[in-house]
């Protein structure tokens, strides 16, 4: 309750011993050490607070640089200044944000007053077991433990921002309503909650004292500093971003969190290098997205996880103004929360529209490519969720009540401003809408679109079981002649990278000096406990480059393979806040000390 480090002592010992008699028969050792990681991030705030308080009077306040001002920079920029630390931010770009700025789908939590509101019945084993199946065996328990054991608390700390977090929805692969947006304005147009998240924080953060916080924007850090003698990380060297060239100024730091994002821009570096079978896609990032982090820490001899898992969502809008364009608007999740339906090329369903975007994404590749020989037998044989990559394009469909489940003037916005949709009347003018935007491809008939939606009518009426295995149906379509249906045109985009530094339940970055790989579940293999198919510790053997901290996107392990809707933005928030109290504790333990 008091020592982490003592809770992660007791979760070493208990993986190293041998096989104990009162290991309860319901849960696996791997299992009850995740718990235990996760009672030992929960003490880390408390732990902090502690230290804040007994330090204060004794001591000089310690210098925190945090690299990246997105959600989960800005989430560490809060925290490690409300536990004492002066805060230095450095930001390459000209304004603050970065890709959490953009964010759409909102923010995942359990046990929260949005949830209390609605009447929702879930928990946080069940959000566990909903990231653990999307990730397909690639997450790291002890960090999926901490994320939703410390949902609640993320949801909370922004709403104390004055953010309602109260607007719920089901996005794809979730088993209840737990990803929260904000209500829509009164005139019905929708907030969006990236963008609103990030001004909060950004506001608070502002009105602080420049000698408390300061935000260095246009500022690229180009290096990591480390004492000669420890190797310890002691601080940045940075130059303007819009002069590369220049003589590099040192930021000396008793802690450095990473926070940089992603690395969906970088096509022609760690894409092509890790995952070059989507190097080739579109992608939903800004350009900033260049895996700055990754390459800093690799540098300092961090070691990585999943770098070749790359998440390709399956809706980019496909503006009829600009088809060619590298980077698409993302179509949010939200839209098939609603009710949307999504059409291959030839009028058909093909989907749940929600499963996990793997599985959504893989499906577009093999049901709806734009060149049909590009499917192989080969392709075939494989699990659609690892289908290869092709050049493909589907259908969104919407009808008015699923656009007014969705928010009328949210949909104005995709509609009529950004000129997304178009309107047609009945199946008629479904099929000839998708004729008109596949001229190479044969007529789609008027029956196969009304037979389609009859289909889908019946299943969401419990009629029948639906084809695809879809359970959840938040609309039933009119399929009358004169009915309205709203049509965009969709693409899988690059939208986030699942690989990224290895971090312990602490958010220390670990280096680079023991097997990273993750337990297959096969019996006997190496590592894997006996009594479950539980991954083997992956952090086993790493030791943590000290410090050095990250959270975000930069941070590999938390979402496996494949991330599901909505962990991003807690993701940012939890290990944010954790990478902050982790790198208080750490600067004031390793203080030096008056003679």
């Amino acid at each position: 309750k008091h020592c982490p480090r003592c809770v992660l002592r007791v979760a070493h010992l208990y993986t190293q011993a041998p096989t104990m008699g009162y290991l309860p028969a319901s849960r696996s050792r791997g299992s009850v050490v995740a718990c235990i990681m996760a009672a030992a991030a929960m003490a880390l705030l408390a732990r902090a607070a502690s230290v804040s308080a007994s330090s204060a009077a004794t001591m000089e306040r310690p210098v925190v640089v945090v690299i990246g001002s997105g959600l989960a920079g800005l989430s560490a920029s809060v925290q490690a200044h409300q536990l004492g630390a002066r805060i230095i931010a450095v930001e390459k770009n000209k304004r603050h944000g970065g890709n959490s700025a953009k964010a759409t789908s909102g923010i995942n939590g359990v046990s929260t007053n949005g949830q209390s509101l609605h009447g929702v019945n879930d928990s946080v084993e069940t959000l566990i077991e909903d990231t653990l199946k999307s990730g397909r065996g690639g997450c790291v328990p002890e960090l999926v433990n901490v994320l939703a054991h410390n949902s609640a608390s993320a949801v909370s700390f922004l709403e104390s921002f004055g953010i309602e977090l109260t607007n719920l929805c089901q996005c794809g692969g979730h088993s209840a309503k737990r990803t929260h947006r904000e209500p829509n304005k009164p005139n019905g147009a929708p907030r969006p909650i990236g963008f609103d998240l990030i001004s909060a924080l950004h506001k608070h953060l502002d009105a602080l004292p420049e000698e408390e916080f300061q935000l260095r924007t246009n500022t690229q850090v180009v290096g990591l500093l480390s004492d000669p003698l420890t190797h310890a990380i002691v601080g940045v060297s940075v130059v303007p971003a819009d002069q590369p060239d220049a003589e590099p100024e040192g930021l000396l730091a008793d802690a450095v969190i990473l926070a940089t994002g992603g690395y969906s821009w970088d096509t022609e570096g760690l894409l092509k290098e890790h995952a070059p079978s989507v190097a080739g896609l579109p992608t939903t990032n800004g350009p900033w997205a260049t895996g700055d982090g990754v390459k800093l820490a690799l540098e300092a001899g961090a070691a990585t996880r999943l770098m070749e898992h790359v998440q390709v969502h399956p809706t980019g809008f496909v503006d009829p103004k600009d088809p060619e364009a590298r980077v698409k608007f993302l179509a949010p999740e939200a839209f098939r929360g609603s009710g949307g339906i999504l059409l291959n090329r030839k009028g058909q369903r093909f989907v749940n529209e929600l499963g996990t975007r793997d599985v959504v994404t893989g499906s577009i590749f093999r049901h709806s490519p734009l060149n049909p020989a590009d499917i192989t037998v080969e392709d075939l044989a494989l699990p659609v969720h690892e289908q290869r990559p092709v050049k493909s394009e589907a259908i969104l469909l919407l009808t008015p009540p699923m656009v007014e489940a969705f928010g009328s003037a949210a949909f104005g916005f995709y509609a009529k401003v950004k000129g997304f949709f178009q309107e047609v009347t009945g199946p008629e003018g479904v099929a000839e809408a998708i004729s008109a935007m596949n001229p190479n491809h044969p007529p789609v008939s008027p029956d196969v679109v009304r037979e389609v939606l009859v289909a889908y009518g019946a299943a969401a009426r419990g009629e029948t079981a639906d084809e695809f295995g879809k359970t959840v149906f938040p609309s039933v379509p009119d399929v009358g002649a004169d009915a309205t249906y709203f049509l965009a045109r969709i693409t899988p985009s690059i939208h986030y990278t699942m690989g990224g530094l290895a971090i312990d339940a602490q958010a220390r970055v670990l280096r680079a000096e023991a097997s990273q790989g993750v337990c297959s579940g096969e019996e006997g293999e190496a590592g894997c406990s006996e009594d479950s198919g539980d991954a083997a510790d992956p952090n086993a053997g790493l030791k943590p480059i000290n410090g050095l901290f990250a959270a975000g996107e930069v941070a590999g392990g938390v979402h496996g393979n494949n991330r599901l809707a909505g962990n991003s933005l807690l993701e940012c928030t939890v290990f944010g806040r954790v990478a902050a109290a982790s790198a208080y504790i750490y600067a004031n333990e390793n203080k030096p000390q008056e003679s």
